[in-house]
């Protein structure tokens, strides 16, 4: 989507948009493979995102933490999302994980392995079909759970997340009393958004 094409479809009703961003980190752009010129990929997020706030749509920014992560490259994601969180309504995060049995997960794990990626239990292919991954040697599998809430809550409270949800996720029926009760219901610690109004350090 071109930043020039949000007025018009923000004028025909649209309010929400999926950003697949991913990371801002130049080398893991280069590393999915989402562009071979990270600098206009950056640029053309940073545009889009701009013309959503100025239209009223919502950006709920996915962010994929994958082979090869770092700190260093995470802190740079992070980076561009405060730069521009007066246009992001929330961010979605998680890991790279594998799908499917050996035949099918083998060959991204060894795409990943040259980036220091390797699964938490070799044997999950074959037992599951779910292979989780340390992403690097130094952002072990527990570390990237911690991280993909943090930067999730950083972002997001409970009103950013029901709103977000409640559009396209949750049934047209679920309202804010229920989701209430079943936040109450849950582990705070592994609730994605913050208890109290998110706000970008």
């Amino acid at each position: 989507m071109k930043p020039e094409t949000v007025a018009a479809l923000a004028q025909a009703g649209l309010k929400v948009i999926d950003l697949g961003l991913e990371t801002a980190s130049p080398t893991q752009i280069l590393a999915m493979r989402k562009s071979p010129d990270p600098d206009r990929y950056l640029r053309r997020a940073a545009d889009l995102i701009e013309a959503c706030r100025k239209h009223g749509v919502h950006v709920k920014a996915n962010v994929l933490l994958y082979a090869g992560e770092t700190q260093h490259t995470l802190e740079e994601t992070t980076a561009f999302l405060d730069q521009h969180a007066s246009g992001i309504a929330g961010v979605s995060v998680g890991p790279v994980i594998a799908y499917g049995p050996p035949k099918t997960a083998d060959s991204l794990l060894s795409d990943w392995a040259p980036r220091g990626a390797r699964p938490v239990d070799p044997a999950s292919a074959e037992a599951t079909g779910i292979t989780a991954m340390h992403l690097s040697k130094d952002f072990h599998a527990d570390d990237v759970e911690a991280a993909s809430l943090a930067l999730s809550r950083r972002y997001m409270d409970a009103n950013s997340y029901f709103a977000l949800k409640s559009f396209s996720y949750y049934p047209r029926g679920y309202t804010r009393a229920e989701f209430d009760s079943d936040v109450a219901a849950s582990n705070p610690a592994q609730l994605p958004f913050a208890l109290e109004t998110a706000e970008a350090s």
